[in-house]
């Protein structure tokens, strides 16, 4: 209790005295003989997935995901004044022509993600993008034409909203009363940052939204969604970024991401109802179990010095339960080490893709315009996946059973079913079961169980 003024008093609840008072366990799972490594740990934990969240096995993956980015803002100006505006890099339209191409040339299933095509584009604005189109992306009759038009031709199409970050208030969100806070009772601003200078952009603060109003927004959504017949919710930002929330003194549910969770899945729950499918990117554990498809997958640790090296555990984990595809191939450093950990894992092939450029959107503050061009990689994306499509229909629903690193760095993936894949990452020709193996290649064959 503090004086803050004469005859006054306040009471200045101090967080940490708040304690979570959840309770904590831990599960011990002995592993033994040939169990006794990374893929006997993968497969206990799938069963535990199976048995506390109801992880099924899936009859078929999807070989191949196109995420599209509808837009960002930029800054134009009219008779010397400067003002803000969003940049069509893919307009519904243009979305449709894509995928058309594709699907005319590639003779398998698909998926396609719309992102950014919001008020705001691909930046930070308004929550859930203001629950509309950009006017210069389309329409949202342009976007229900879409769905339709996907639903025809058997392409499962997701629209993105974030729900976790704003900068602009809206109707029902106030960045005062609605933005969470962190301990230090201060709201918890967040920033873009610039790697060149390692500071972070202050143009680009923007905040984050309290858990305990992700229900009233998504009911927002749903209103919307219904009306235009939008089939798919892909949620990326609430499927893989949690957070604490300190703003409620008096009790302690968001503290350290607790409760966040929970929020997220009711959310989710309500995504799915009514025949719709839900799209999870990197996930974490509450929105993958749930998720129709897992696009973005991770392949590769923080480069700890705690790791010799990377396995692919979390496609270990999921693939065969839940459709999953790699993280974005053509905006990798390395395209062809991307493609090759996409094959190791059994991972469906990801791309990110805009139909217009123009040289301004290289100061953008989203990592998604390099190599992005559709016309310029359409070819790679093309060629891929009729390269892998049979390699793809042999695994569709197969778990992975076994993942070997071996001391020549030849690296082993077998599959339920006796399909196996070698992968070489070295520099040197490498022998295999199934004959020799050069430099960044790859070699599928089968095996007798």
């Amino acid at each position: 209790v503090a004086e803050l003024f004469s005859y006054e008093k306040v009471e200045n609840v101090v967080y940490s005295k708040k304690m979570i008072d959840n309770s904590v366990s831990v599960i011990f799972c002995p592993l033994s003989e040939e169990n006794a490594d990374y893929s006997g740990m993968a497969k206990v934990y799938r069963d535990y997935l199976a048995k506390v969240y109801g992880l099924k096995k899936s009859s078929a993956d999807v070989p191949l995901n196109i995420r599209m980015i509808g837009g960002t803002q930029m800054t134009k100006s009219f008779m010397g004044i400067p003002y803000k505006t969003v940049y069509p890099a893919t307009t519904l339209s243009n979305a449709k022509k894509i995928m058309t191409e594709i699907k005319k040339e590639v003779n398998h299933d698909f998926s396609v993600q719309l992102k950014g095509f919001g008020e705001s584009g691909i930046d930070v604005g308004k929550i859930a993008g203001n629950y509309n189109v950009s006017e210069k992306l389309g329409s949202l009759k342009d976007l229900k034409s879409l769905f339709e038009y996907s639903k025809t031709e058997g392409i499962d199409l997701y629209f993105d909203f974030d729900i976790e970050r704003f900068n602009k208030g809206s109707k029902g969100i106030s960045k005062f009363f609605d933005s969470v806070t962190n301990a230090g009772e201060q709201k918890a601003v967040q920033y873009h940052y610039d790697i060149a200078v390692r500071d972070k952009n202050k143009d680009t603060a923007y905040n984050l939204l309290s858990p305990v109003k992700f229900k009233e927004i998504f009911s927002n959504i749903t209103a919307k969604t219904g009306k235009y017949n939008i089939s798919g919710i892909s949620l990326d930002t609430l499927s893989s970024v949690a957070y604490s929330d300190y703003t409620n003194k008096e009790s302690a549910k968001y503290y350290s991401k607790n409760g966040f969770a929970s929020s997220a899945i009711s959310v989710i729950k309500t995504a799915k109802s009514k025949d719709r499918h839900f799209m999870a990117s990197n996930a974490n554990l509450y929105s993958a179990v749930m998720s129709d498809i897992i696009t973005e997958s991770p392949v590769n640790s923080d480069k700890s010095q705690l790791f010799l090296y990377d396995v692919p555990f979390y496609q270990m984990v999921f693939k065969g339960s839940i459709p999953i595809t790699t993280s974005s191939i053509n905006l990798a450093a390395d395209k062809r080490l991307a493609l090759l950990k996409a094959v190791e894992s059994g991972s469906g092939l990801g791309y990110t893709v805009i139909n217009n450029w123009d040289n301004s959107v290289i100061d953008a503050n989203a990592p998604y315009f390099y190599n992005s061009v559709f016309e310029e990689i359409k070819d790679d994306i093309i060629g891929n996946s009729k390269d892998l499509w049979e390699y793809y229909n042999k695994i569709s629903g197969k778990h992975i059973t076994r993942h070997t690193v071996y001391e020549s760095g030849l690296r082993e993936t077998v599959f339920e079913n006796g399909v196996c894949v070698y992968v070489n990452y070295t520099d040197k020709t490498l022998k295999t079961d199934a004959g020799k193996l050069t430099p960044f290649e790859y070699l599928i064959t089968e095996k007798n169980l």
